[in-house]
């Protein structure tokens, strides 16, 4: 698979259209957290959950789009993927610095990316093969995506004034990352070395 064949086809579409959008609504919010912090307006808050809300509404829909109105691409099938990074990282990244997310979690996440990232683009050049996310992987990230509305949003119930929601999310982070990242290196690895698909 050669660069200049991502453009082969469709590539103005309403799903790659959500996927930019994506793209363009991580450094507004990040933007915020800095103002939130340089001000101490906490005002700011909002504006950072709804343009999180924008991710996660793009998110769903330029998949929903591209399957169920004949928009799917080679383009989008390689945005999609590189879209959520750059949310995973930029955001993750700023929540650390910004809102006291656990840096060691981060780390955690983004060493099974990284894995991830590095086996598909593997498979995507070599083999056009696209590697489809486990359901660990997609359970990791819906923490993920909730963990940081916390976050942002400063919300810290304590359950029974013992454990507080923030310490239940990231936990089921680790829970489902941690093996899910497992998984994905065994299952890569019997392709490349049995040649069996994924």
């Amino acid at each position: 698979m050669k660069v200049r064949e991502l453009f082969n086809g469709k590539v103005y579409t309403v799903s790659n259209l959500f996927t930019l959008l994506r793209i363009i609504a991580v450094p507004v919010i990040i933007y915020y957290m800095h103002l939130e912090k340089t001000t101490g307006n906490r005002g700011y808050m909002y504006y950072q959950v709804f343009y999180f809300g924008v991710i996660i509404v793009s998110d769903f829909f330029d998949g929903f789009i591209a399957r169920n109105f004949n928009q799917a691409s080679r383009l989008g099938q390689f945005l999609d993927p590189v879209a959520d990074k750059i949310c995973l990282i930029s955001i993750g990244s700023s929540l650390v610095y910004y809102k006291g997310f656990p840096f060691c979690v981060l780390v955690v996440v983004l060493l099974r990316e990284f894995v991830v990232v590095l086996g598909a683009v593997l498979l995507f050049a070599r083999r056009d093969i696209e590697v489809q996310p486990g359901i660990l992987g997609k359970l990791g990230v819906a923490c993920m995506a909730l963990s940081a509305l916390l976050y942002m949003a400063s919300i810290d119930y304590m359950f029974f004034n013992m454990v507080s929601v923030k310490l239940i999310v990231v936990s089921l982070i680790l829970i489902f990352y941690i093996p899910g990242s497992v998984l994905y290196v065994k299952n890569y690895s019997a392709y490349c070395f049995r040649e069996k698909k994924i």
